[in-house]
């Protein structure tokens, strides 16, 4: 991905500064490069010291091209922050170095007070060039991160003395300098009460299937007698000894949480997320969808032609398409999810199309609706829209400029094109809409109703809780703040992971434990254990590893539970 390319740009642009540290000792030690030391579970990017496994200096390297973003990346900030202080035998001085800085102004101040220092490049009077160059010389600096770091420091030494390149350099290096924070003294003598050994679970992902199927499994039965032709298109359950099956409705099976109510667990669930079942289910018209494109292609490559179908579609989304008596009928504008899906598919990436097409398309920021650029406010609001969300309605000229953007896209695409990647068509629609939104939804929690359900003989309330760090600096609002349930004076936070985003939310989680476990006392001018919270538990549920719960239980979590042990969790409770 292009974010990851530059990320590992910014990285070697520092390494590089680094170096000339070491080199003039102002910094002491060996620099090491994603070399993870050996009592730490997160790979720092770049570290100083006499070894890997005993550095001196951490340095954090992010960037931040979206402030909407920035929140979840400085918790993760904060859970590196945290292994280096508390699992590390000696802690290290840890830095923050942010290029891009898309990041909100309270972050800033949250992450000055909680690292040793924090150097926000895009702030500095050199940061623009530097990050200037990088954009520009982007294309030219491929291979492995070694061979980056290699050409960017013959590219840094064929410029002139006084090149842009060479003093915006200097100015780095000049400002890579910190100061030393505390609390992370008391943070290394917390010990944990229960940190259980690791296991799989799919409560989430299960319990959402058997929404889908509106089917509880057990034992005996994990799918439906008779098999509905979406569960065929989706392609989720294989064949097996006893019929079709899948692994995380065979998990929900033998799990204590079979005997959980649908009906109680689809009202807790928002509208949205029902709406997007129902969008899912409908995923055996996705090959009549694209032959309604190929049929169509001429006309949806107009402006006019594509805006007439939206608009159609918006009225009646069963308009133009045959529906067999038992599949469910669409509910959503679903010719803006197709497109996408064959723009993916012709491209091979599944980031080649989504909402952000408006922003980045040409005409996108000539109009304004408001103080935002038509395409910008397209990006953000229009899938209000598209899902038919009563109430919703949008100038003309926004719909208009869809239709634009949209017939634009489909300008290179064939009807040859649809029937020859009909197979990666599907693959890319049921990508999105099962596994990035449906079995992702924010509107449907279901590890917090099971936990709500469980502690519901208890007094208990939701509330944000600020990070010690911004208490510090006296930052409001919601920024540096965690969701949790408070029960009596436990804190109870959950989350559900899978492979792909488990790293990420293991550094965030690592990040909110000392942030919950320690408040700023303006009295005592220093950090003291939070008034009123005696115990932290976290629920979780997915594919945790024992070095994760080993890391979360230093990082402060007193008790670590997964959903089908909800008896023991109570009895927790302080």
């Amino acid at each position: 991905m292009a974010g990851e390319r530059k990320g590992i740009i910014y990285e070697a642009i520092v390494k590089i500064a680094l170096e000339a540290l070491v080199g003039k000792r102002n910094l002491v030690g060996n620099i090491f490069w994603n070399e993870k030391p050996e009592d730490m579970t997160i790979e720092p990017d770049l570290t100083v010291g006499p070894d890997k496994n005993h550095p001196t200096h951490v340095f954090l390297v992010t960037h931040s091209g979206s402030a909407k973003n920035s929140d979840m990346k400085f918790w993760r900030n904060i859970g590196e922050l945290a292994e280096a202080k508390v699992r590390l035998q000696r802690p290290a001085r840890v830095y923050s170095i942010v290029f891009d800085a898309v990041i909100k102004e309270d972050l800033k101040s949250i992450q000055g007070a909680a690292f040793d220092g924090q150097l926000v490049v895009g702030d500095t009077s050199y940061g623009n060039a530097l990050i200037a160059w990088v954009d520009a010389s982007f294309d030219m600096i491929t291979g492995t991160a070694i061979i980056k770091a290699r050409k960017i420091a013959e590219m840094i030494a064929a410029e002139p003395l006084r090149s842009v390149l060479r003093v915006s350099l200097a100015a780095l290096i000049k400002d890579l300098q910190g100061l030393l924070s505390e609390m992370w003294a008391a943070a290394r003598k917390h010990t944990s009460d229960r940190i259980p050994r690791a296991r799989h679970t799919s409560v989430r992902r299960g319990l959402t299937k058997a929404l889908l199927l509106d089917l509880m499994p057990t034992r005996g039965a994990h799918t439906p007698r008779v098999v509905p032709a979406w569960v065929t298109a989706l392609g989720f359950m294989t064949p097996g000894i006893s019929g079709l099956r899948d692994p995380d409705l065979a998990w929900l099976a033998g799990s204590k949480l079979s005997g959980v109510s649908l009906a109680e667990l689809k009202a807790s669930a928002s509208e949205g997320f029902r709406s997007q079942l129902v969008k899912v289910r409908s995923a055996a018209l996705i090959p009549e969808y694209a032959e309604f494109v190929r049929r169509r292609l001429s006309r949806l490559r107009t402006k006019t032609g594509l805006l007439a179908a939206l608009l159609d579609q918006h009225r009646s989304p069963a308009t133009g398409i045959q529906i067999p008596p038992e599949v469910e009928a669409p509910r959503t504008v679903w010719l803006f999810d197709i497109i996408g899906a064959i723009i993916k598919a012709k491209k091979g990436r599944a980031q080649a199309f989504g909402y952000s097409v408006f922003a980045k398309g040409s005409s996108g920021s000539r109009n304004k609706i408001g103080n935002m650029a038509i395409g910008t406010w397209c990006s953000c609001f229009m899938n209000q829209w598209f899902n038919r969300h009563p109430g919703f309605s949008p100038p003309a000229e926004a719909i208009e400029f869809c239709a634009s953007i949209l017939s634009e896209t489909l300008a290179d695409v064939s009807d040859s094109d649809i029937v020859r990647l009909e197979m990666e068509i599907r693959a890319q629609f049921l990508a999105k809409e099962l596994e990035a939104t449906l079995l992702s939804h924010r509107g449907f929690d279901p590890i917090g109703f099971l936990i709500r359900k469980s502690v519901r003989s208890l007094q208990s309330q939701d509330e944000r809780i600020p990070a010690g760090f911004a208490e510090r600096m006296r930052i409001g609002g919601s920024s540096g703040t965690t969701g949790v349930l408070r029960v009596k004076a436990t804190l109870i936070k959950w989350q559900s992971v899978t492979d792909e985003g488990r790293d990420h939310k293991k550094k965030e989680l690592c990040g909110r434990g000392p942030a919950l476990r320690f408040s700023w006392s303006s009295k005592r001018n220093a950090f003291i254990p939070r008034p009123r919270v005696e115990k932290l538990v976290l629920v979780l549920d997915g594919t945790w590893r024992d070095e994760d719960l080993d890391a979360l239980g230093r990082a402060g979590w007193d008790s670590i539970y997964y959903p089908d042990e909800m008896e023991e969790l109570v009895k927790a409770v302080v």
